[in-house]
């Protein structure tokens, strides 16, 4: 492989780490929204529609986790507020909750755990993301 095309294969891999760090982001802001959802409907009493979104959530959860896996590299200095043993550590009482079906704890888990967990790891991705921004080109 020639030099070239390895600084270009490297270009194009960082421009990828950058959009994944930006939707993920992005993604984190949306299931900000959805928490509170979640956590309201558990505590009407209505545990059917509470659960699908909490479906939505996990699985959301689940792909920032892989983002910020597979963009280590860009993280620098944020790496460290973005730890998934962390996460792993918040959602353990979700996976309890959900096992005794305990609707309370698992209302408050999302709002007290869940919810400030989403809220600085989204932080953290959206400066990582402004920290990596591409600038205006060299034709801007």
């Amino acid at each position: 492989m020639t030099q070239d095309s390895e600084s270009i294969e490297e270009a194009a891999r960082q421009t990828l780490m950058r959009q994944a760090v930006s939707q993920a982001a992005e993604h984190g802001r949306e299931l900000q929204q959805i928490c509170p959802s979640v956590s309201g409907l558990l505590r009407e009493g209505r545990p059917q529609p509470a659960m699908e979104q909490l479906r939505l959530l996990l699985t959301g959860l689940g792909a920032i986790a892989q983002a910020v896996h597979l963009t280590a590299p860009l993280q620098g200095d944020h790496s460290s507020n973005l730890e998934l043993a962390e996460l792993q550590q918040v959602l353990n009482p979700v996976v309890s909750a959900l096992e005794n079906r305990d609707h309370v704890l698992l209302a408050d888990v999302l709002d007290y755990e869940v919810t400030p967990l989403l809220e600085r790891w989204t932080s953290e991705l959206e400066s990582i993301a402004g920290e990596n921004s591409e600038g205006p080109g060299p034709n801007a």
